[in-house]
């Protein structure tokens, strides 16, 4: 670029345009920051846990994993884009679990006076079938996330794909390159290190276990008590939106002026807009502006709408400036600076930020035999989305085009003069738009000779009126005499859905001031009755209402088939149809602390939130499995009900913590992270805190329905442990 502008003349500048590689780099960039940030903080957590050796051969299963999940992209033919290291940035804090359990069990090992090597293999042995079902069962809750439907599915498939390839990549690492290495470079301390800290923090746990133990009926009763309430509270309180994102990248303004407009007053129409935005719009909030006369991108970007009285203008925002105000604030104010500009029809004003592809916030569809029925019903709907605060850039998509003449000929008068409706069609036709005659070569060319009505006979009314037919015996008659011509609006387009005409209704939506679940709502709510107020008309939701319905019915259908999946998993390590259930409870319990972290962050219930709680009901039951399998471990060594309860929590504390905290550390980049990154930030927020909320009542619920099922054990045959345990 430097050395194109050497060869510039004075007065001329080059700069780039749409330069869409940045965010190429800044996701690049965002994983690098990620990856570092994991490696420091993971290696500190342990160090503060375990000694230093132990700390950097966990660490570098980080760079180990990620080389693994691309070596399986490249396998499966896929590519590293934005969306595939979306998924490798949200399996950072993951991908290091597996190893902390692993590792953690061999320090045990070590630290009761077991030489390293012996360590490594009965302490990787000891916790392979937990470990390989925790990593399973979080792979189980992704993997519906592939097969979502529609277009938002396709889009959102790689993210989980990448995840499960980080996953895989870890399993393989923690369960064969791990152990090797701690065999080998971790010695026996001389000196077994106790953290004093650790030691007060586990103290005060088995406090509070003990506690809940004793009153497990009253603590688990408040624990369902508290889903009751959260569920309450979130339908009452919380607002829907499929995608929450405040980033803005790019503004576009549909410019539509009089039908009469040419090409030339349109572009006058143009300068007079950049103009106003150039005067208005600080320099440093964006790169550049951008005009195309004669067309526009349609809403629905699948094509583009053409017209000289059209024009469509990008500009491109300077998000990467930490002064650039918010996407949806400079669109106000843009709204405000065009609204007298003259020679316009109307101006939209949309904007495209990060996500995936998605429909018009508020999309209608009228469809019908009749247009003049039709667009009385449009603009009454028109007129009514008008009136709901926060709704704008209200417009249809109905085209009546340019004046034309109808011709509608009476059948009986020209059947009179031997004439028909096709007879008399051809006539007209070969005298405006002419009739090939010959053809003659002029040079290498084939020039075709077209016989039609001189331009002076074919440009005004009379013109048509006293156009004369020759008849099957020989005479003229004027066109008029047999046919009704009528001077009417044409239509440029005509939209069809089920073989009935169809015309949509837009609408945008000022997400502070409302969402489009609302006024989704509202309208509905509104035309309930809509076939009877408007007989022979339909109505159908489109857009994100639809794209919200289809949505949620993928995600409900991968929630139950990842549910199934997670139960038959941890059913078949345990050997058990009970323990299972117990595991799987705390998943609802997890959703709570989805619910208060989205409260607090103060955003809403949509897409990302939903598909974080079903990635969170694999991972959450990762601390529960482990849990339980040390509980039953501890009860096959001969330890009583209570003791062996205790001693699992005792010993899991650590680990669990563990996994919990670097699982959150990996995933706090992308909640505070800016640009196209934000739309992942409310699903780390989801699991962040469904994670952080669930690893506490892991800690205490699970123990405390183990005492039940004991309890209902003891009940109903008379001992409290029943040999269901697998060997």
């Amino acid at each position: 670029m430097q050395d194109y502008r050497k060869l510039l003349p004075e007065g001329l500048s080059i700069s780039f345009y749409s330069d869409t590689s940045k965010y190429i780099f800044n996701r690049i960039k965002t994983m690098e920051n990620s990856a570092l940030l994991g490696l420091i903080l993971v290696t500190i957590l342990l160090v503060l846990f375990m000694n230093w050796r132990i700390s950097l051969m966990t660490a570098l299963g980080i760079p180990v994993a990620m080389c693994g999940a691309m070596i399986l992209l490249w396998m499966t033919g896929n590519t590293i884009n934005l969306l595939t290291m979306f998924g490798m940035i949200m399996a950072l804090g993951m991908i290091v679990d597996d190893a902390i359990v692993v590792v953690e069990n061999v320090y045990r090992h070590i630290e009761n006076g077991m030489s390293p090597q012996e360590a490594a293999i009965k302490g990787t042995n000891e916790v392979f079938w937990p470990v390989f079902g925790s990593v399973s069962t979080t792979i189980a809750a992704f993997a519906p996330l592939v097969f979502m439907s529609g277009d938002l599915g396709k889009f959102m498939a790689y993210i989980p794909l990448s995840v499960i390839f980080c996953l895989i990549a870890s399993l393989f690492e923690a369960f064969f390159v791990l152990p090797s290495h701690l065999s080998d470079f971790v010695s026996k301390p001389k000196k077994i290190r106790k953290s004093l800290f650790l030691k007060k923090i586990v103290s005060v746990y088995v406090y509070a276990l003990k506690k809940c133990l004793r009153n497990r009926y009253v603590f688990v009763f408040f624990c369902f008590c508290m889903i009751i309430f959260t569920v309450i509270f979130a339908k009452q309180t919380m607002r829907f939106m499929l995608f929450s994102s405040t980033f803005v990248d790019e503004i576009y303004l549909r410019v539509t002026c009089p039908e009469s407009n040419k090409i030339e007053d349109t572009q006058e129409v143009v300068k007079r807009i950049e103009e106003c935005i150039i005067a208005n719009l600080p320099k440093r909030e964006y790169h550049s502006i951008e005009s195309t006369i004669g067309r526009y991108l349609t809403k629905n970007r699948h094509g583009f709408k053409i017209g000289t009285n059209l024009a469509w203008i990008r500009i491109d925002i300077t998000e990467e400036d930490k002064q650039t105000r918010r996407g949806q604030d400079i669109i106000q104010d843009i709204i405000q600076y065009l609204k007298d500009v003259p020679g316009t029809t109307s101006i939209e004003v949309t904007s495209q930020g990060g996500g995936p592809p998605q429909g018009q916030a508020v999309e209608l569809e009228v469809s019908g035999m009749s247009y003049q029925l039709m667009n009385g019903a449009v603009e009454d709907i028109k007129s009514f989305l008008a009136t709901i605060p926060g709704v704008r850039n209200v417009a249809d998509d109905f085209d009546k085009g340019k004046e034309e003449y109808r011709i509608s000929v009476d059948e009986e008068k020209a059947n009179l003069f031997g004439l028909d409706n096709t007879t008399v069609n051809r006539a007209v036709r070969n005298n405006f738009a002419g009739l090939k005659s010959s053809d003659i070569r002029i040079g290498n060319d084939d020039v075709d000779i077209v016989v039609k009505a001189m331009g002076e006979h074919r440009t005004l009314k009379e013109h048509i009126d006293d156009m004369e037919i020759k008849t099957t015996r020989g005479f003229f008659i004027s066109l008029k005499t047999i046919a009704n011509i009528q001077r009417r609006p044409g239509y440029n387009l005509i939209n069809r859905k089920n073989q009935k005409r169809l015309i949509k209704i837009t609408a945008d939506v000022d997400e502070d001031a409302t969402t489009s679940a609302i006024v989704n709502a509202v309208l509905q709510t509104e035309y309930k009755d809509f076939k009877y107020k408007y007989p022979g008309l339909n109505l159908y939701w489109a857009g994100q209402a639809e794209d919200t319905r289809e949505s949620l019915h993928s995600l409900f259908f991968a929630f139950a088939i990842a549910f199934l999946v997670i139960y038959m998993i941890i059913g078949a390590i345990f050997h058990s149809f009970i323990q299972p259930l117990v595991v799987v409870t705390i998943i609802p319990f997890a959703f709570v602390g989805v619910v208060i972290g989205l409260i607090i962050s103060n955003q809403p219930i949509g897409l990302m939130p939903m598909l974080g709680s079903v990635a969170l009901s694999g991972i959450v039951v990762n601390d529960s499995i482990v849990m339980v399998d040390f509980i039953n471990q501890s009860r096959k060594k001969g330890y009583g009900r209570w003791r062996s309860i205790v001693r699992a929590g005792t010993l899991r504390f650590r680990p669990i913590m563990l996994t919990s905290i670097t699982t959150i550390i990996g995933l706090m980049p992308l909640i505070f992270s800016g640009g196209q990154t934000q739309i992942l930030a409310p699903m780390a927020i989801a699991i962040c805190w469904g994670l952080g909320f669930g690893t506490v009542l892991t800690l205490l619920l699970i123990p405390s329905l183990i005492a039940l099922v004991d309890d209902l054990k003891l009940k109903i045959t008379g001992k409290w442990q029943i040999e269901i345990y697998g060997d």
